[in-house]
């Protein structure tokens, strides 16, 4: 199936990756944290080439687009006027200027 293809590309990659840099920890977050075959396979992987995982509980593991909503529903509450469409996001953006 196609998600056992993504989990076998992305438990091969992480494994070598954590090989080649010497590491000893592999934690798994983000979204794909949810995934329940992908927490075990890493898991097993990771038993096997002796590495110590890490890996939020799945209560910490929810969509992202729930917490987002729920900060908008607030914003909208207070009278917070919302972006316009021309909003953009500049990821090379300099934070140390003011």
């Amino acid at each position: 199936s196609f998600q056992q293809a993504v989990i076998d590309v992305l438990v091969k990659k992480t494994i070598r990756a954590a090989k080649q840099y010497s590491v000893k920890s592999v934690l798994l977050c983000g979204g794909v944290a949810a995934n329940s075959a992908l927490r075990e396979q890493l898991e097993q992987a990771c038993i096997k080439h002796k590495f110590n995982m890490y890996k939020p509980k799945m209560a910490f593991c929810t969509d992202n687009g729930a917490m987002i909503a729920n900060a908008g529903y607030y914003m909208a509450l207070s009278g917070c006027e919302p972006a316009g469409m021309d909003l953009n996001a500049y990821a090379t953006l300099d934070i140390t200027r003011e």
